[in-house]
């Protein structure tokens, strides 16, 4: 229930913001052609969001964690249209004041390039899903055919047939290896740990260049809830001092979550630890 909350908040602030500019369009003719754009980039990104609350099976942490982010950006958005209208109307005052050049627009197209890169964020985020992956009790991996070659039609009607899930191009590749009779395919650990480094890849792309042999760490679209505590560094002794690479990206807590995505010491670790107890 709360991913489908997450998602339906993210979509009702960004139909907010569309309606916003829809709105302004009809009033500042002069930048009718960047507001659209505007427009267009919000829609976009309202489907992706849609298409999440819509599909359970793409309601992955990392998935949850992007919209959050993408919430809090469309929020932003909202907050600056109506601060821009704050005295003679939102659409009134946005056209007014919405000047080629001018301090409101500059920071309108910094927030809507936040949500670009945020928009992209969670397209990758839905493509390396792993829609179908299962794990039996005795820990081998399989995945579900006929869920990933559903879910990744419905993917495709939204972003495109060249962005499908991973998963759906990988299983291909298997396409010599009939299915069990539950209709699912297994893995060997070698095939599994390639669908890994190949999502990885594609997420992360820097990565590639990283040498193999050197150590890194990647700690990006974790998400916490309720009343969690979730360390996800080292405690008290930093581990990552010899790192030649660490990313640590778009990490949200929700609720009354704590999230700590850094070395911290036995001290601080405590602290937290005594404010959570205390807080229960």
């Amino acid at each position: 229930m709360e991913v489908f909350l997450a998602a339906c908040e993210a979509s009702s602030v960004l139909l907010t913001v569309c309606q916003l500019i829809k709105k302004a369009v009809e009033q500042q003719k002069s930048l009718a052609a960047v507001l659209r754009t505007y427009g267009a980039e919000v829609e976009d990104t309202k489907d992706l969001v849609d298409l999440v609350k819509n599909q359970e099976p793409l309601q992955t942490a990392a998935v949850i964690a992007t919209i959050r982010r993408v919430e809090a950006i469309g929020q932003a958005l909202n907050k600056h249209l109506m601060h821009i209208g704050k005295d003679r109307g939102p659409v009134k005052e946005f056209a007014h004041q919405l000047k080629q050049g001018s301090a409101d627009q500059r920071e309108l197209g910094s927030i809507m390039e936040q949500l670009a890169v945020a928009k992209q964020n969670l397209i990758v985020q839905i493509q390396i899903a792993n829609v179908g992956l299962t794990k039996d009790v005795n820990k081998a991996i399989a995945i579900n055919t006929k869920l990933v070659m559903e879910m990744n039609e419905v993917v495709q009607k939204t972003l495109g047939q060249e962005r499908g899930l991973k998963i759906a191009s990988f299983l291909a590749g298997l396409e010599d290896r009939p299915p069990e009779p539950n209709g699912t395919v297994r893995l060997t650990d070698v095939e599994y740990a390639t669908l890994e480094m190949e999502q990885i890849q594609i997420a992360h792309p820097e990565m590639a260049s990283v040498s193999p042999d050197e150590k890194r760490r990647i700690i990006c679209n974790n998400l916490s809830s309720d009343q969690a505590l979730h360390i996800l560094g080292p405690v008290e002794r930093d581990m990552w001092y010899d790192m030649a690479f660490i990313k640590i990206e778009n990490n949200v807590a929700m609720g009354e979550a704590i999230m700590v995505s850094y070395p911290v010491t036995m001290e601080v670790f405590d602290k937290l630890l005594a404010a959570r107890t205390r807080g229960k």
